[in-house]
């Protein structure tokens, strides 16, 4: 009888699970079908990703997690007719070739030669509706560069899809607010506000800015100034304004600036996480929905926040797991911490990596690539301390991970000189996650004994998530280059590109850049006279890459390029587009010679 009630019980939960879910979607769909669907696109949706769910349980576990929504709506949205003079006809047959749809100058200011993103970081882009191409869509750039009154030190773009806006992309807004910011940008759910970290003018410490826009508000060559008020007259102040909180330890420290690590986002508890250059983890609350009473505002508490995880050692980025509710943080130190993001300091447990060599050679290590599925995540090592010389691999832990535990290692090159890489990027396959056709990690590192760029590719087990062997692709530079050698690499599957018996059921192409001279030669095909070249590869096969497989489409770009978002339409001119910064100063457009906010068109996506 107790053994039948258990049985009872367990059913019980198991029937409400499903109504719940169904329930639940119905809830969603409904809400799909009267009301746009906000998607935000930025830094943390490539390094919080999601596998299929195994059973009920993991279905009810990620539908409390916003960005697992954000990541359906991503790789699954169709877009409604719009009409047919917008939408390309016969694509189908068209060569796959990259071309920039426009590109802007975002170092305007006579100093403003060399503004980018960041090699590691990303631009943000917010739809107002995925389901259309919306002209009121804008994409936001930091510039890394010192804000002034001819230069932003943040700026957005709207009117962006050419073919279907009127006219050239235009300035949505451009802000001069007082610092100088190094690294990737986040945005509030509904796009109204924007968060980022700043070094101040006087280039002695960080600060976090709050901020919210107002459409038309400054241009490029004339930034709208903006002054930092309170902290609690924020949540009610008119946009555009701003407030500015400064991380907590600067008082005490000489160099607490942020050179590396972006802010991430936690939705459920309107939360930021944020590291400096002296190894202090902050934690900032009520960031974008606090009150005159609760207003923004940085955790201090003891020694428990801000979190000492590397002293004087720079953080990278943090990434939060809802699921377990840690951070996980590496440092240039060579090692990666979690914590838990309700506890925090004094001890934080986990050291998964420490090398000396990452520590001498000061190459950073990039923000932890997590499956929140499987509680699993990836880590991209310059130079593990396997080898005195050097050697290039991917870790791989469970997010419990015991402190100091090895991980399981996943060699890409061996004897290399070491540079730093960063983060790969999973293929449609792996999101799938079918047992008959496993999926694979992209990442973009050394060659062996050379810093010549090459494409890895790295089989994934769809029931474990283990890493297999590395396939060696093509090399993508005719001689040494960086640091670094590649942009990250970003992944884009789009359902609505198919192409006959080959791609029925949708395209999945991988983009990344090198940072030298890109090959001209075939199978790479960049074009002559590149110093530096953004390839993408189409990989919806999942076929084995070698040294000949051959790129899908390629683009000359000055340095290379910062870290890569797409967007998500396929049927529309104008639509699923790439957007970056180049690393180096090059023509924009028809004038300047500044950074280049660029948007370039892969016409297999259309």
């Amino acid at each position: 009888m107790k053994s039948n009630g258990k049985w009872r019980i367990g059913l019980t939960a198991l029937v409400f699970g499903v109504v719940f879910l169904i329930l639940f979607t119905a809830v969603r769909t409904t809400k799909a079908e009267n009301e746009p669907i906000h998607l935000v696109t930025d830094w943390s949706h490539r390094h919080v990703v999601f596998s299929p769910p195994r059973d009920l349980m993991d279905q009810f576990r990620l539908s409390q997690d916003p960005r697992y929504f954000q990541q359906i709506i991503r790789r699954n949205i169709e877009r409604q007719d719009q009409g047919d003079d917008w939408r390309w006809r016969n694509d189908r047959g068209r060569k796959h070739l990259l071309h920039g749809d426009w590109s802007i100058d975002i170092g305007v200011s006579s100093m403003g030669v060399g503004a980018t993103v960041g090699a590691d970081s990303f631009p943000a882009k917010f739809s107002f509706n995925p389901a259309t191409a919306n002209c009121t869509d804008f994409v936001v750039y930091n510039t890394s560069l010192a804000g002034s009154s001819t230069q932003a030190s943040v700026v957005a773009f709207n009117n962006l899809y050419v073919g279907h806006c009127t006219g050239a992309p235009t300035t949505y807004w451009a802000f001069n607010t007082g610092g100088t910011a190094l690294t990737s940008v986040t945005l509030s759910a509904d796009g109204s506000q924007v968060a980022f970290v700043q070094n101040n003018s006087a280039a002695t410490h960080a600060m976090l800015v709050i901020l919210k826009w107002a459409a038309n508000s400054g241009t490029l060559a004339a930034p709208d100034t903006l002054t930092a008020v309170a902290n609690s007259a924020y949540p009610a102040c008119t946009a555009p304004c701003m407030t500015t909180l400064q991380f907590s330890t600067d008082a005490s420290t000489a160099d607490s600036e942020d050179a590396t690590s972006s802010p991430f986002y936690d939705y459920l508890h309107d939360t930021i996480y944020a590291g400096d250059d002296n190894g202090y983890l902050h934690k900032f609350t009520n960031v974008f929905h606090g009150t005159a009473a609760t207003p923004p505002a940085e955790t201090i508490s003891g020694t428990v926040w801000p979190c000492v995880v590397s002293s004087n050692y720079p953080l990278s980025s943090p990434v939060y797991d809802q699921g377990s509710g840690n951070i996980f943080i590496p440092s240039t130190f060579g090692t990666v911490k979690q914590l838990s993001a309700a506890v925090g300091c004094p001890t934080p447990t986990g050291n998964i990596i420490k090398t000396a060599q990452v520590s001498t050679l000061n190459k950073p290590l990039d923000g932890v690539l997590l499956d929140s599925t499987r509680g699993q995540i990836y880590l991209v090592v310059s130079e593990s301390n396997t080898m005195t010389t050097g050697r290039t691999a991917v870790y791989t832990f469970p997010v419990n991970f015991i402190g100091g535990a090895p991980g399981t290692e996943t060699i890409l090159s061996n004897d290399g000189p070491g540079t730093h890489i960063y983060s790969g990027a999973f293929d449609n396959l792996w999101f799938l996650g079918s047992a008959g056709h496993p999926g694979h990690m992209y990442v973009c590192g050394p060659a062996a004994a050379s810093n010549i760029p090459t494409l890895y590719q790295i089989p994934v087990s769809p029931t474990t998530g283990a890493l297999g062997t590395a396939s060696a692709g093509p090399a993508l530079a005719t001689s040494a280059t960086g640091p670094p050698l590649c942009s990250p690499v970003t992944e884009y599957f789009n359902l609505n590109n198919t192409s006959g018996a080959t791609h029925p059921l949708g395209t999945d192409l991988i983009f990344l850049s090198e940072t030298g001279v890109g090959k001209t030669a075939a199978p790479v095909g960049c074009p002559t006279g590149n110093t530096g070249c953004l390839v993408s590869f189409d990989v919806t096969a999942g076929t084995t890459i070698t040294s000949s497989t051959a790129t899908a489409a390629t683009a000359s770009e000055a340095g290379g390029t910062s870290g890569i978002i797409v967007d998500g339409s396929s049927l529309t001119a104008g639509a699923s587009q790439v957007y970056f910064t180049t690393l180096t100063s090059g023509t924009c457009g028809t004038s300047g010679t500044g950074g280049c906010a660029i948007q370039a068109s892969q016409s297999a996506l259309r």
